[in-house]
């Protein structure tokens, strides 16, 4: 077998890929995906509590329920997606997707954090459902979507610190 200068430029070649290849960006495009889908589901979730809200101050009782009720179903796929997003984060974490290692790891714990939230907001959802005009709840209610936004908001961050 002979050994050209082409194949020994092409090995060497090879070897640089290899070498640098955890310095390319990595392209999680599943996970951005999933976050658009939980973004969303997170801006149904807030018009819900939004309208649910009107209505319970200007005493709609049934059009706060209803609101509320479609806010508690929203918040239910919302916390489903944000459990799909943390799988997607940890997948791209175990594959190595990723040139920030410790953004990648809190993406993923903000990811849990979030879904937690959002579990927590539909509770409040149901309760508000049966009684939309309890202040107690609409206080949480508020308070958990506060909490909720800055997890999403700290989600992002983390998974484009990750890429960069």
């Amino acid at each position: 077998m002979r050994h050209t200068p082409k194949s020994a430029l092409q090995a060497l070649l090879m070897l640089l890929m290899l070498a640098l290849a955890p310095l390319v960006s990595a392209d999680p495009v599943v996970a951005n995906q999933k976050l658009q889908l939980a973004k969303l589901n997170f801006a149904q979730v807030q018009l819900q509590h939004q309208i649910g809200q009107m209505h319970a101050s200007a005493g709609r009782i049934n059009e706060a329920r209803a609101a509320f009720a479609a806010a508690n179903v929203n918040g239910q796929m919302l916390t489903v997606s944000l459990l799909q997003l943390k799988q997607e984060n940890q997948l791209t974490y175990n594959n190595g997707q990723y040139v920030n290692g410790p953004a990648q790891q809190r993406a993923v714990m903000q990811t849990e954090l979030a879904s937690i939230n959002s579990q927590q907001l539909s509770i409040d959802f149901a309760v508000l459902q049966q009684q939309p005009t309890s202040q107690v709840y609409l206080s949480r209610a508020q308070i958990d979507l506060l909490m909720l936004t800055q997890s999403m908001l700290r989600v992002e961050q983390e998974m484009i610190a990750a890429q960069q």
